[in-house]
């Protein structure tokens, strides 16, 4: 005979947890699928609708000339974009804007000093300032 007095868990109290836990689960899954997919992953979609129509398969005139090699990568739009009037100081602190360039093809860099692929683009678009600046 075996005397066994360690005390028994609950299994009733364990039992209530556990369904307590299951049917709250089971409320929000239908919540969720009652309710909640609706909207899910709509930004995206319209995202993608909007950009591709104004985004070119294959750059055209200039554009193709200029799309070699790791510029291959830019996408070229159909339909150029306005962009917000962006001010900001130069290198000697004078006011600029982009409003000096309106009407002109601008290639715009924002960048920072302790972004490592930033440093790492800059002499390639020095070559390419040297080669097409104006």
């Amino acid at each position: 005979m075996t005397n066994d007095t360690t005390p028994k868990k609950s299994s009733a109290k364990t039992g209530l947890i556990l369904a307590g836990f299951a049917a709250l689960i089971a409320g929000a899954f239908a919540v969720y699928s009652i309710n909640g997919s609706k909207g899910n992953n709509q930004g995206g979609k319209k995202f993608v609708e909007s950009s591709v129509d104004s985004v070119v398969a294959a750059p055209e005139g200039i554009t193709k000339a200029l799309a070699v090699g790791k510029l291959s990568a830019f996408l070229v739009h159909k339909i150029r974009r306005d962009v917000q009037n962006l001010s900001f100081k130069d290198g000697e602190g004078n006011d600029l804007s982009l409003e000096k360039w309106k009407g002109r093809v601008v290639l715009l860099n924002l960048w920072a000093t302790w972004c490592g692929p930033c440093r790492k683009e800059m002499p390639h678009l020095a070559e390419l300032q040297q080669k097409y600046g104006g």
